[in-house]
């Protein structure tokens, strides 16, 4: 009888198990889709006060007003990117480094965000092997585990310690508080999206640092204890050797000639980089979706550039850019999207194509355009050289 009875326990279990998994992943598809639009939308707020405060005189008093409304629309963009952490859909720009040496740099930043009644005390290795990964997701790590961990602590505060080192599968990033812990109850729910033991309106930090530890094959072990205080411990991967570092992009003119055609199903970023693209001296045409956009490109051959959303309704970005690459070979395009260049990398593998991530800054935009057409140029100025000495 017991056998049968724990046999069923096991099976409810498995089943519970397989729920909850099946709904957090439902919830991260949610995530997913939710942040696309808000980076649309943040595109649309962060381009149109760029354009508001070009137009401003010097001294203006309302340039105060932008720049603080631009701050805020910057943290929305951060929230988001934590959204598409948790639902695994981010992943931007991997490259090699020191472990210790970004924490070192990253902790006075972090310090501030932390009760001044909690001492931090590091423990960093020297000398590790390289850790391959997105810089800015491992500094995303480091500061919702510090942060979290300062706000374990009661008014007198406490120790936090934050460590590295080399163990035998890999790289490892430590951080241990001293504060009030954890129940097993709460240690299930710690990475659930918006759950929080603080106040309403915190709880993605977790979420999204399980997301980010998941995409890099990483594996996070957690120590807890009511009144014990609590130990997250991330180990990396680790690679033999540094890749080599990215020369940095020269500085790109601020005007330009040509003409670009605009593809985005949302009229407000349209109208946003058809306006951004006029003002650095670019002819714009525009489409709706990617159907419209093989038509005008047919009919005009003296597009020097495509800018195409990946996501649209009746024609999507990917199948545009392979039908337009048909009919005329080598045109740039930059693909644009509110999800990871990881993601749409992975849509265009082996196919040459610039990505510009929303929300992105005029800066960004016109250094994107700008780079993909001086590339075309010299191609088109070594052909027309190679014929001529024919």
């Amino acid at each position: 009888m017991n056998i049968v009875n724990d046999r069923k326990d096991a099976e409810r279990a498995i089943a519970a198990a397989a729920l909850e998994a099946q709904k957090l992943e439902s919830i991260g598809v949610l995530a997913a889709g939710i942040a696309h639009d808000f980076n649309n939308l943040l595109t649309c707020i962060l381009g149109n006060l760029e354009l508001a405060a070009i137009q401003l005189p010097p001294g203006d008093p309302a340039r105060s007003c932008l720049e603080i409304a631009g701050s805020a629309a910057h943290k929305a963009a951060v929230l988001v990117a934590q959204m598409l952490a948790y639902a695994r859909k981010s992943g931007g720009h991997p490259t090699t480094f020191d472990l210790s040496a970004l924490v070192a740099e990253l902790i006075p930043l972090v310090e501030t965000s932390i009760p001044k009644t909690v001492r931090l005390d590091l423990s960093l290795a020297p000398g590790l092997p390289w850790l391959a990964a997105d810089i800015a997701e491992i500094q995303q790590i480091v500061m919702n585990l510090v942060i979290n961990g300062g706000e374990s602590f009661g008014p007198a505060g406490g120790v936090l310690r934050v460590s590295t080192g080399l163990v035998s599968d890999g790289i490892f990033l430590e951080v241990r508080d001293f504060g009030c812990g954890m129940t097993e109850a709460t240690k299930r729910r710690i990475f659930e999206p918006f759950f929080t033991t603080k106040f309403t309106g915190r709880g993605l930090g977790l979420a999204a640092v399980s997301g980010i530890v998941s995409r890099l094959n990483a594996r996070m072990d957690i120590q807890t204890a009511p009144g014990e205080g609590s130990t997250f411990r991330i180990v990396f991967p680790a690679v033999s050797a540094q890749l080599p570092a990215m020369e940095p992009a020269a500085p790109q003119s601020s005007s330009g000639a040509g003409l670009i055609l605009v593809v985005d199903d949302d009229p407000t970023v349209r109208n946003l980089a058809r306006t951004a693209l006029q003002i650095c001296g670019y002819s714009v045409l525009s489409a709706e979706n990617g159907k419209a956009a093989l038509e005008i490109f047919r009919d005009n051959s003296g597009i020097a550039a495509v800018l195409m959303d990946l996501t649209m309704p009746v024609m999507g970005g990917s199948e545009a850019f392979m039908r337009m690459n048909q009919i005329r070979p080598g045109v740039p395009f930059i693909i644009c999207s509110g999800f990871s260049e990881t993601a749409v990398r992975e849509q265009f593998i082996g196919v040459p194509a610039g990505v510009l991530l929303k929300p992105f800054t005029l800066d960004e935009f016109r250094d994107k355009i700008a780079s993909v057409l001086v590339p075309a140029k010299s191609v088109a100025l070594k052909v027309a050289d190679a014929s001529g000495a024919l």
